[in-house]
């Protein structure tokens, strides 16, 4: 007896695309299948049409990888530069079983997933080591970093196994950080505000291009480039990116702060008044108030408009507290907002224009 699987998820698929599971069996007599997922409670029986058996994994997987937040969990830092990172990676165990009257075929299978999206035509990378961020091949990578501010990567799959090397080409200096934990996401902190790779020695970056090699048992498997500009003030965001990572971008310091309110209801006030004396009959019961900041920035390159376009269509987006970027205090927090607006992308021009309102959380007021 044996279980054919026509279609099923490859590689480090995204968790919040469609997954199916198509297959057929040559049980005679089969009727139904059972399908069971290690740590997840229930059994999904499914039934074939004309032989043939389809289930959709996404919506497990979206559960297992999300844990009921888009929000990063993270909020304080590691004692050290590097951390595993839970809810970036979920590797799932499917038991199918097929049935007819009188016995059962089954199978199992393994499946890795990372917390992405892609859209029709996106390639699925395979690179274990990908970033959790935009490429077009897996393997290169180009991040921009502002000094001053929190600032992390993470890195889809690595294992208790590994060995692991950061190289910097630009000094070849380099540094061989332990594998902690089961396989999982690792995030790399480069900023913890206060600190910093170059604050430290740990690992200096220039303020220029840096070109980073991350070596895993003797191969080198990613390369990424780090732009650092130098501590500039500004209106600093996270967002979880497409790729199921967290993306940062600093806007310009100047900007325009937009108040708006309006009533939320009214109720009828008797005046117990002729006419020629009513000033009014209805009173406010309160308003909604709001709070935006108009931003832009100026001179993006290709890579960080790659970067910037998952902003609009992102779930969770936060805005740093502080304008100022760190000098050895770590004062700042992050405060969720929402975003509007549009991103365009002039196919003529090398560097673009960015213009975006940000939504501050409601203003508290007085109500009724």
């Amino acid at each position: 007896m044996a279980i054919t699987l026509t279609k099923e998820p490859t590689g480090l698929y995204p968790a919040y695309n469609d997954s199916y599971l198509e297959f057929t069996s040559d049980l005679a007599g089969d009727y139904k299948a059972e399908i069971t997922v290690a740590g997840v409670a229930g059994t999904f029986t499914i039934y074939p049409v004309d032989g043939v058996y389809l289930f959709n994994l996404k919506p497990i997987v979206a559960s297992v990888i999300n844990d009921g937040t888009f929000r990063d969990q993270d909020t304080t830092y590691p004692l050290t530069w590097m951390e595993v990172y839970n809810y970036g990676y979920a590797a799932l165990a499917v038991t199918i079983k097929d049935y007819n009257t009188s016995t059962n075929g089954s199978v199992v299978e393994n499946y890795t997933f990372i917390r992405g999206v892609k859209q029709v035509g996106e390639q699925i990378h395979t690179n274990p080591y990908q970033l959790l961020h935009p490429s077009e091949n897996g393997v290169d990578y180009q991040l921009t970093y502002f000094e001053g501010y929190p600032f992390s990567f993470e890195i889809a799959q690595v294992t208790t196994a590994d060995s692991f090397v950061i190289r910097n080409l630009n000094s070849t200096q380099e540094i061989t950080p332990v594998v902690l934990g089961s396989t999982s996401t690792w995030r790399v902190y480069i900023d913890k505000e206060a600190t910093n790779w170059t604050s430290t020695s740990f690992l200096p970056l220039t303020d220029t291009k840096n070109r980073l090699e991350l070596e895993f048992n003797s191969v080198v498997e990613t390369n990424l480039v780090i732009k650092k500009v130098f501590a500039p003030c500004g209106v600093y965001v996270k967002w979880l990116n497409a790729d199921g990572g967290y993306s940062y971008w600093l806007f310009d310091e100047f900007h325009r702060e937009v108040f708006k309110g309006r009533d939320i209801s009214f109720v009828n006030v008797p005046s117990f008044e002729n006419v020629a004396t009513q000033v009014n009959t209805t009173q406010s019961t309160g308003k909604i108030g709001t709070k935006q900041l108009r931003v832009k920035s100026k001179l993006v390159d290709n890579y960080e408009m790659s970067h910037l376009e998952s902003l609009i269509t992102s779930p969770s987006v936060q805005l740093w507290s502080s304008n100022i970027p760190a000098s050895g205090t770590a004062d700042g927090y992050w405060v969720d907002v929402t975003i509007d607006g549009d991103i365009g992308r002039s196919t003529k021009k090398e560097l673009n224009e960015v213009a975006l309102t940000i939504n501050l959380p409601e203003l508290k007021t007085a109500q009724l």
